[in-house]
């Protein structure tokens, strides 16, 4: 089963549960990719890549707040939350970190909050408009645009794939590895209309 083909049996699955990863400031913490649903589609971890890659170190929002941060400052950056809560863990699918957590709810943004440390599981950048996440050489917004995006990663933006989505219509996604060497975690990348609506930090169930 090729790529594409395996994104598009997890994409409504990922769609509704978002999952962006963030940051974290503990140097000894190493993610752990934890699953706790069983049941729930698995990509697999040796799965074929285009070559191209986004690391997490490389990514900041708008040049300033690193994905590596603490907690209090990425709060500063997203604005007012909606709710802090305890996860049911029958009802999570994975976690960043194999340890407690809280999930916190900024609208149809994402984040898992171990104390000092925030790891951002979903990012919706319609809520986002004056919000970029940069590296070095390119940087993506609601402005985004799938010729943008092929510029950067032409073989990721190749391998799309396109689901109809209840009250949003066609949805194309796009999915590029987190590093070099193949690997369970992925980002996608979603556009409605043409442009980059949304980014989840993707791990397998």
């Amino acid at each position: 089963m090729n790529l594409s083909t395996r994104f598009s049996t997890i994409l409504v699955t990922a769609f509704c549960c978002g999952v962006l990863l963030g940051t974290s400031a503990e140097a000894s913490a190493k993610p752990t990719g934890h699953s706790l649903r069983k049941q729930e589609p698995e990509i697999n971890k040796h799965r074929d890549t285009t070559g191209e890659y986004l690391e997490i170190k490389s990514l900041t929002i708008n040049g300033k707040q690193p994905f590596l941060g603490k907690t209090a400052a990425l709060f500063k950056v997203l604005g007012l939350m909606n709710r802090l809560v305890e996860p049911d863990k029958n009802d999570v699918c994975n976690s960043y970190y194999d340890k407690p957590f809280r999930y916190a709810y900024f609208n149809n943004s994402l984040v898992e909050v171990y104390r000092d440390t925030a790891a951002i599981r979903s990012l919706d950048l319609r809520q986002y408009p004056k919000l970029e996440l940069r590296t070095a050489t390119f940087r993506l917004s609601h402005k985004t645009t799938l010729a943008d995006l092929a510029m950067v990663f032409p073989e990721s933006v190749k391998a799309q794939s396109t689901t109809n989505m209840a009250g949003m219509g066609n949805i194309t996604t796009v999915s590029i590895a987190t590093k070099a060497q193949a690997t369970e975690d992925a980002w996608l990348l979603f556009f409605e209309n043409g442009r980059l609506i949304r980014i989840d930090y993707w791990m397998p169930c």
